[in-house]
């Protein structure tokens, strides 16, 4: 879900499309989180709204006329059906590019519109074809050093991981014969169908349980701008689940923060406070926003080829954040193929789905020319990754509930494998020192984390 486009606020040239907004609001000192020199980075706790005044704020955009969808002590996330911004009195000169203020509103500081962008970036990964690949899920675990693991009964069980995708065919065999635990669940604002048509969730999903195939996932279908909405459901859902799956974002590259950035950063370092391991996409060939949260895990990508050299991938992204100081992305790799389209590892998807179309219609290196319905692929991307480090810190939470974010992070940091060949998709070079702004620590090795949080717990 790589958003690619700035946001641009509501007008009254965008009568006709429902428009997502974060609302945040005002302190008592008339301050807020959305002003331009509210910096969360220092600290979140000047920002946190008591139950009462979220009421309040609750109670004043309901009376816009605006619908809440989800809500933290941060924010809401709330959706403007078509035509409010005209009925508001919105024009060109009471908008500015990331933050609306209407006018009479005592509680409310303002509403940062959602970056507007294609659900998962422009470029759909290709198909199953006749190259060296690796199959789900047997090649991933050899890749990963999870083989041992597995046999061993290391499965994900007991651990809940909320997916906040484009949904999840939950009828694919591959679900089906392994009886995966799957629950699909609308998100805030979506009303159906509950299927995937974009085929995306269905391949994130096959990821993770490729490693952790008794894991329970609770598979959130969101879409582009309601993605903040679907995570703060998948934090408030009851009992909270222990790692919160992300391949969302838009792009950032500058040092500053926009007021629906301040949002998302409020919404994730809070769940990652109170315990939750927040895994997210590093991106595919772009700088994106979240995954340079510093309390998220970001997760990169590296492979091994038919010779088995490993080495980073180049379509992976890997960079230094303009907005964290010493902040960089990724913090550990996944698989991920290599340019132009990562096409990689064969995975299942939802039959008939827009990934699993588009494949039939390209031939390689762009598609496969096969079947429009087959439900499989030979993809790969940072959300393929991020599903697998999601799917190894399930095993980690395994033999060890007491461990934190920073304790999956720590571990899994120590036990890469450390890539020293190739760069990331902006050129960062692999290798040491690590970590470097290619790889990070490396590539995932689920016998050596899972062998070290034994030891550490003694």
């Amino acid at each position: 879900m790589e958003r690619q486009q700035p946001a641009t606020a509501p007008s009254a040239e965008q009568p006709d499309k429902a428009v997502v907004f974060e609302a945040t609001h005002r302190r008592a000192d008339g301050s807020s989180l959305f002003d331009g020199d509210a910096d969360p980075r220092a600290g979140l706790e000047p920002f946190r709204a008591p139950e009462a005044l979220t009421r309040q704020l609750h109670e004043e955009v309901a009376a816009m006329g605006l619908t809440v969808l989800a809500a933290n002590p941060f924010s809401l996330t709330v959706q403007a059906p078509p035509g409010w911004s005209r009925q508001a009195g919105l024009g060109r000169g009471q908008s500015a590019r990331d933050l609306v203020v209407p006018e009479g509103s005592s509680v409310l500081a303002g509403l940062a519109p959602v970056p507007r962008t294609a659900l998962h970036g422009a470029t759909p990964l290709p198909p199953p074809t006749p190259f060296f690949c690796l199959r789900a899920p047997v090649d991933i675990l050899t890749a990963l050093n999870g083989t041992v693991a597995s046999l061993s009964g290391h499965d994900g069980d007991g651990i809940t991981i909320a997916v906040v995708d484009s949904g999840c065919d939950v009828s694919h065999p591959f679900f089906t014969e392994r009886q995966a635990q799957i629950e699909l669940m609308l998100g805030p604002g979506i009303h159906g169908p509950d299927i995937d048509t974009l085929g995306h969730g269905t391949m994130v999903a096959g990821s993770i349980l490729s490693i952790a195939p008794a894991a329970r996932l609770r598979v959130i279908k969101t879409t582009d701008d309601l993605s903040l909405a679907a995570f703060k459901a998948a934090v408030a859902m009851t009992p909270r689940p222990q790692i919160i799956q992300n391949a969302w974002g838009h792009l950032v590259t500058g040092p500053d923060m926009t007021p629906y950035d301040k949002a998302v950063y409020a919404a994730i370092t809070s769940a990652v406070e109170d315990g939750i391991v927040a895994v997210f996409a590093a991106g595919n060939q772009k700088i994106i926003f979240p995954p340079q949260v510093p309390a998220g895990l970001a997760a990169g990508g590296a492979y091994v080829d038919a010779n088995g050299l490993y080495q980073a991938s180049d379509y992976a992204s890997g960079y230094v954040s303009a907005l964290f100081a010493d902040r960089a992305v990724p913090d550990i790799c996944g698989l991920v193929g290599p340019a132009p389209n990562g096409v990689y590892i064969t995975l299942p998807t939802a039959p008939g789905s827009t990934i699993d179309r588009y494949f039939a219609e390209h031939a390689y290196p762009q598609g496969d020319g096969g079947l429009p319905n087959d439900g499989w692929a030979v993809i790969s991307g940072t959300s393929s990754a991020s599903a697998q480090t999601s799917a190894t810190t399930a095993l980690l939470l395994q033999v060890r509930p007491d461990l934190g974010s920073a304790d999956v992070k720590a571990i899994l940091a120590k036990t890469a494998r450390r890539i020293d060949v190739g760069i990331s998709a902006q050129g960062g070079r692999s290798g040491p020192p690590y970590p470097n702004i290619a790889t990070g620590w490396g590539l995932i090795d689920i016998g050596a984390a899972l062998a070290l949080a034994q030891r550490e717990r003694g």
